[in-house]
């Protein structure tokens, strides 16, 4: 197995690479982290090379074909120190190889073994490596600044300008939920997009930290500061951390900002783009509180409801409906209270109740702490539904009054207490 690469160039560039624990690192000319996709490309490319053709070295010139000034040498090297494969990349050749079964067309490069003595240069087909090679070493450096697994978070907090927001959940398996600025639930959808976006977000470019100037001057703080954390891999550690801080941008018109990751300090500065078409940037982001809690009218299992009450205007006394256990075939039922006694309910009308408070989402967020009830209609609600989950555990919701001429497909307000 590819345990190390060496790339150098005549022109002075030398890096090495080594894999550990699944990640590639690069200890030359920067100690940092590098681009996963990149190397594991050049590795795949040496190990699937086939040869198309060959021309003895000693009949041409060699900078026609690509080995002049700038072109790459690889070296591959396994877990025991062997060498595995030792080339010069040189141009690409006019040669395709075309896989019908498969519909690819693979391209040629022309090789230069250094660990051979036989004094030609292949035209060899497989993955194009002089892509990942153009811009030099130094861009392999890996532009994310966030490897993490969403399934191993337990904690996201994000600060900007005063304001803080935190998402935790206990356990993998549990729902997230938003801790700060308020507690709510969270869209576990809206949250795993966001997660995503982080994972994806990538730098323009990495640079060292003396190669660029900070538009900050640190008494501020970062402009956007965001934390992960993941969740501890025994119980006497700490889950591991990750902080991105992020510049503010250079003026009204940046469309970058500058960037440290915290377990990259001292190794890498990333210019990261405010917006993106088709990749995430920061400006992209969902971290409004309000894009990121549920959007159910109730946030609790409805299938663990008890009973249900539902207050009118006009009416005299509630609807009442309870679930109990049919005694003859072991299943719960709901019954509600009938003009001659508890009755049985209609499944329908309550499969319809269900799915309009768990999974029908509101349009929008009015408010969080409304000081006038009377502006949204909930003053003196058109409709109460209480329902108990249990003894001193229940959820009211209240239902804003709908003008009768606008009331198909009209929206309304509503509030949970």
């Amino acid at each position: 197995e590819v345990a190390q690469i060496v790339i150098t160039s005549d022109i002075d560039e030398r890096a090495r690479f080594e894999k550990s624990s699944g990640i590639w690192m690069m200890h030359e000319p920067h100690q940092d982290r590098a681009d996963f996709t990149a190397l594991q490309t050049i590795a795949f490319a040496a190990s699937n090379m086939r040869i198309e053709g060959s021309v003895p070295r000693s009949e041409v010139d060699e900078e026609a074909f690509g080995f002049a000034a700038g072109s790459h040498t690889v070296e591959i090297i396994d877990g025991s120190g062997a060498r595995l494969a030792y080339y010069q990349v040189g141009r690409r050749s006019a040669l395709h190889r075309l896989v019908p079964d498969k519909e690819e067309v693979h391209e040629s490069l022309f090789i230069k073994p250094l660990d051979l003595d036989s004094g030609h240069i292949y035209v060899c087909s497989g993955v194009n490596i002089r892509p990942v090679l153009r811009s030099g070493v130094s861009a392999l450096r890996d532009r994310h600044p966030f490897l993490f697994d969403p399934e191993r978070l337990a904690g996201v907090q994000v600060k900007r300008e005063g304001s803080l927001l935190q998402l935790e959940r206990k356990t993998p398996n549990l729902p997230w939920r938003i801790k700060k600025p308020l507690d709510l639930l969270a869209d576990d959808e809206a949250v795993d997009g966001l997660l995503t976006s982080l994972k994806n977000l990538e730098a323009l470019r990495v640079s060292d930290p003396d190669a660029v100037t900070s538009t900050s001057d640190g008494s501020n703080g970062a402009w956007l500061e965001i934390s992960l954390r993941e969740f501890p891999t025994s119980p006497d550690k700490e889950g591991a951390s990750a902080t991105l801080r992020v510049d503010a941008p250079a003026g009204d018109t940046a469309t970058t900002v500058l960037a440290t990751v915290d377990n990259r300090a001292g190794a890498a500065v990333f210019e990261l783009p405010l917006s993106a078409a088709g990749a995430p940037g920061l400006a992209q982001l969902p971290i409004e509180v309000n894009q990121l809690r549920s959007k159910s009218l109730l946030a609790r299992d409805f299938l663990s409801c008890t009973a249900i009450e539902i207050h009118g205007t006009n009416e005299t006394s509630p609807v009442f409906l309870q679930r109990d256990l049919n005694t003859r075939t072991g299943k719960f039922r709901w019954r509600y209270n009938g003009p001659n006694g508890l009755a049985l309910a209609n499944e329908r009308t309550l499969e319809k109740l269900y799915r309009a408070l768990q999974f029908s989402k509101v349009a929008g967020f009015a408010s969080d702490a409304p000081a006038d009830l009377a502006e949204f209609g909930l003053a003196d609600p058109s409709k109460r539904l209480v329902l108990h989950f249990g003894p001193d555990n229940s959820v009211e919701i209240q239902f804003g009054h709908v003008e009768e001429e606008e009331a198909v497909g009209a929206s309304y307000y509503a509030i949970q207490k």
